[in-house]
């Protein structure tokens, strides 16, 4: 299934997301798609842990489709 709209590359490594791997909803300050909701997809569940630690930066990598830059951290 393709996911349209979400990112391909996982925002935590790098990776390219398979594309059997789902959404996940991410709770974060205020970075919403069209529906509301922040959707980011990842390559594997220790990518997903990662994301639950720090949305922001993740979901910000997703959004551009790109590896979180971990030296832009706040």
């Amino acid at each position: 299934m393709t996911y349209v709209g979400l990112n391909t590359l996982c925002p935590v490594c790098g990776a390219v997301v398979p594309d059997s791997m789902p959404p996940m909803e991410v709770v974060h300050s205020g970075h919403l798609d069209e529906r509301g909701v922040p959707m980011l997809r990842v390559c594997c569940q220790e990518c997903a842990r990662l994301v639950l630690q720090e949305p922001d930066l993740y979901y910000r990598a997703a959004k551009t489709n790109s590896r979180a830059n971990l030296g832009s951290r706040p």
